[in-house]
């Protein structure tokens, strides 16, 4: 269950297709053109097009092909850009900023900006019940499961940045 709501929270369809509105499906979030190859610019590029006053609670959302495209990345005095946890309890970072893997974006696009601008509504707490004696689940050698009904919509465009077209450029 926590799965599926991480994978509307990234690319929900939004009412239209009868799922909350992911990051993804937006509307009005601004971008950077990418354009081809990933690159340490563009990358940099992408974390300072989102206003500052958003850049505290931001983080990274990405799929692991270019999690896997950033870490060969390099700034301007070869360093790597991905800093990977040095001590235990450390969380691994990207230029500086933590990172969530949603493996159901699309390799083309990376996002950066403040999830808590984005609201997750539960109708009540999440409780998922389930019964193997109600109805005539017995004889059909069933389970029934009940999840609570939610949804999500991004509340401010402006607190998130995306990237366009990452294209396929091995790494």
């Amino acid at each position: 269950v926590a799965a599926e709501r991480d994978k509307m929270i990234a690319v929900g369809g939004g009412a239209d297709a009868g799922q909350p509105e992911g990051i993804y499906s937006a509307a009005g979030l601004a971008s950077v053109a990418v354009n081809g190859a990933l690159t340490y610019a563009k990358l940099v590029e992408l974390k300072f097009a989102l206003r500052r006053k958003y850049h505290r609670n931001a983080r990274w959302a990405l799929n692991s092909v270019n999690l896997q495209r950033v870490a060969a990345l390099t700034d301007d005095n070869h360093q790597p850009i991905f800093r990977d946890a040095l001590v235990a309890g450390e969380t691994p970072r990207i230029l500086g900023k933590e990172y969530s893997i949603q493996d159901d974006l699309p390799d083309s696009v990376i996002f950066f900006g403040d999830l808590s601008q984005y609201l997750w509504f539960d109708r009540e707490s999440l409780t998922i019940e389930s019964t193997a004696t109600g109805g005539d689940t017995f004889l059909k050698h069933q389970v029934a499961v009940k999840v609570e009904r939610c949804d999500g919509k991004l509340a401010l465009a402006e607190a998130f940045r995306s990237s366009q077209q990452i294209g396929s450029a091995r790494f």
